[in-house]
C-alpha cells in the first residue's frame, strides 16, 4: 500500500518534520530561516518564543552548502511524496490539512515555489472545500497567495481579484500592493521591515523589480545622492548594485555622481 495507507502517512510525516527540525541551513543564508525553523515545534505550528541558548546555538553553526544541497533535496522529495499519497487516498481530513500547511509553511522559508504553489492552491481549492479552514488559517494563507501574487508573479490585477473573492482585510497588505502600484519603493522596503520572515521572502521577489522603480527615480531627481541615501533607497550596497545593473555612475568619496551639468 505503501503512503496511500493512512497509518503509513503519518509516521512518514514525523520523519519529515524530524528531517526539517535537523535541516542545517547554511551561515551565509537570511538569518530569518534559521530561527523559524529553530522555533519549528512538532506540530507544524510556530512557537511565539524560542530558548535564547538553542537559538545562539543555531546561528553559530555553519554548515556547507553541499551538505545543505543534500539535505534540501530529501526533504523536498519527501513532503511532495506525502502529498501524492494524500491526494492519491483522497484524504480531507485534519491530518491533511496539517500536512499541507506544514509542507507550505516550510517551502516559503526554504524558497522552493515549485513545491509550495501547487500545495497552497490544493489546499485552498480542494482540502478547505471538503474540510474548512479556521478563519486564521485562511487568511495567513490568503495572505501568501496575494504576496506571491503581487511579487512573484507580477499580476497584481489577480492579487486584488483573490482578495476580493475571500473577503480579506489586512492593512499592512493593502500598503504592499499600494506600493507597488504606485511604484513607491520607500513605502515597500518600509512595509518589508515589519513583515514576518515568510512574507519577507515572498516579497523578496519584487526586490530586483522595486530596486528598478528606486534607481529610475532617483536618475531622474538628482546629479548626485550620498551612499548612504543610495543604500535606503535601493536596499542593496553601491558595489553590488553597480556591477549587477552596470550602472554607469561614478562613486566619488562618500557621494555618486549620477550626472554631471554640462557647461555652456
Amino acid at each position: 500500500m505503501g503512503l496511500l495507507d493512512l497509518r503509513t502517512q503519518e509516521q512518514y510525516f514525523e520523519k519529515i518534520r524530524e528531517s526539517c527540525a535537523k535541516l542545517s541551513i547554511p551561515g551565509n543564508e537570511d538569518e530569518g530561516i534559521r530561527d523559524a525553523f529553530a522555533s519549528m515545534s512538532l506540530t507544524g505550528e510556530d512557537r511565539t518564543k524560542m530558548d535564547d541558548a538553542e537559538a545562539q546555538k543555531r546561528r553559530l553553526e555553519k554548515p556547507d552548502s553541499s551538505e545543505y544541497s543534500k539535505e534540501l533535496s530529501i526533504l523536498l522529495e519527501a513532503m511532495r511524496k506525502i502529498r501524492e499519497g494524500i491526494v492519491a487516498s483522497h484524504r480531507f481530513d485534519d491530518f491533511a490539512l496539517r500536512v499541507y500547511m506544514f509542507v507550505i509553511r516550510t517551502t516559503i522559508l526554504l524558497k522552493h515555489m515549485p513545491s509550495y504553489h501547487p500545495a497552497l492552491l490544493y489546499l485552498l481549492h480542494n482540502v478547505h472545500a471538503m474540510k474548512s479552514l479556521s478563519r486564521s488559517e485562511l487568511d495567513e494563507l490568503i495572505g501568501y497567495h496575494i504576496l506571491d501574487l503581487a511579487c512573484r508573479q507580477n499580476d497584481l490585477a489577480e492579487a486584488f481579484a483573490v482578495k476580493h473573492r475571500y473577503s480579506y482585510r489586512n492593512h499592512a497588505m493593502d500598503l504592499v500592493l499600494k506600493a507597488l502600484i504606485h511604484e513607491n519603493w520607500f513605502a515597500f522596503w518600509k512595509m518589508k521591515a515589519t513583515m514576518g520572515v515568510r512574507e519577507r521572502y515572498l516579497m523578496g521577489s519584487a526586490d530586483d523589480r522595486v530596486r528598478g522603480m528606486a534607481l529610475k527615480a532617483l536618475g531622474k531627481a538628482y546629479l548626485k545622492i550620498q551612499v548612504g541615501y543610495f543604500v535606503h533607497a535601493t536596499n542593496s550596497r553601491w558595489g553590488e548594485l553597480k556591477e549587477q545593473d552596470k550602472l554607469g555612475w561614478v562613486l566619488d568619496g562618500e557621494t555618486i555622481i549620477l550626472r554631471r551639468m554640462q557647461r555652456s
